[in-house]
């Protein structure tokens, strides 16, 4: 697999390839490492280094490339040297961010890229509406998983958060997980989300309503766990050993679900798909949107990016439920 580890000169190079290096283990991976300078402050060519020999154009390198150069060397050599990944290749390019970005890992073939979470300096400041970050998250075509390295130094294990709406089961690309890289000991929450039964906007209904909205809840639910069930004892079939799949149903908003999950000691990384939020993501302060939740979390989040998503007519989705469900491997 290979991963485009996309950063720039406000990373700590040991912490963002220790983190690397723990997310995805010792894996058969190999990693591109990606910095971009703005236009106006290097030279209009890339400096790349191919199988750790730099090759550049014959032309003027100015400070702000040579820094860049220096920077992604230091990340190379820590991911080489301390944690024993041979397959690393840096990359130094000049333009718009996230333009860069995305065309680096449709030529480079990214099975998954990889960025750092912007600072911290205001709601607005890593997801207005032109920021790099939120662009990615609405244009990538593969997986992007937005990297908090700090929040991993007081966690023991590798604990992944998978919130699933009860009306998301159809698009959720759960194959996907079991393709994914995964460190030994993690554990795969998934967490089937169900609205509340009974809220404040039912106080003055009659009993007969109140009944009725219980055990519409009620059916919910049963169909859920079950719907639940049935993917985790298949995931648990197909991970690699060492891996572990386990679910549970909960009511609630699901931002806020998710967002307290992220806040416990315990989850490491939440996994979301953009097909279940793609109408969240066209709403700019959207509390569902992936950009919303990832700033809220306390930890990594991942997006995950089906092949293709569109509307499903209600007499598919039974077919389209069982497909999404990660096959078993042949004995």
């Amino acid at each position: 697999m290979r991963i485009l580890l996309a950063i720039d000169h406000r990373s700590d190079p040991r912490v963002v390839s220790g983190y690397v290096a723990e997310r995805f283990g010792s894996r058969n991976i190999a990693v591109d490492i990606l910095t971009v300078i703005p236009s106006s402050a290097g030279q209009s060519h890339a400096a790349e280094q191919e199988h750790g020999e730099a090759v550049y154009l014959p032309r003027h390198r100015g400070p702000a490339q040579l820094a860049a150069e220096s920077f992604v060397a230091a990340v190379a050599t820590e991911l080489r040297a301390r944690h024993g990944l041979s397959s690393v290749r840096t990359h130094v390019k000049c333009g718009d961010a996230a333009n860069v970005i995305l065309s680096a890992s449709t030529s480079l073939r990214s099975a998954m890229i990889v960025i750092e979470a912007p600072p911290g300096k205001g709601l607005l400041t890593g997801f207005r509406r032109n920021g790099a970050t939120r662009r990615l998250f609405g244009k990538a075509g593969c997986p992007i998983e937005l990297l908090r390295p700090c929040a991993r130094s007081h966690r023991s294990s590798f604990n992944a958060l998978v919130p699933i709406g009860a009306d998301q089961f159809a698009d959720f690309p759960f194959a996907q997980l079991q393709t994914l890289p995964w460190p030994q000991g993690s554990r795969l929450q998934l967490l089937g989300v169900l609205p509340l039964a009974f809220d404040d906007s039912r106080v003055e209904a009659s009993p007969a309503t109140v009944v009725e909205a219980l055990d519409k809840s009620r059916r919910l639910r049963v169909l859920t766990e079950a719907r639940l069930n049935e993917v985790c004892s298949n995931l648990n079939a197909t991970l690699d050993h060492g891996v572990e799949a386990e679910c549970r149903v909960v009511e609630g908003n699901t931002r806020a679900v998710v967002v307290d999950g992220a806040r416990q000691p315990h989850a490491s990384l939440i996994v979301m798909s953009s097909a279940a939020t793609d109408r969240a993501i066209r709403g700019m302060f959207s509390t569902l949107s992936p950009a919303a939740i990832a700033l809220s979390a306390a930890c990594s989040v991942l997006l995950l990016r089906p092949p293709a998503v569109r509307a499903k007519r209600p007499s598919e989705q039974a077919e389209n439920h069982a497909a999404a469900q990660p096959q078993h491997r042949p004995a």
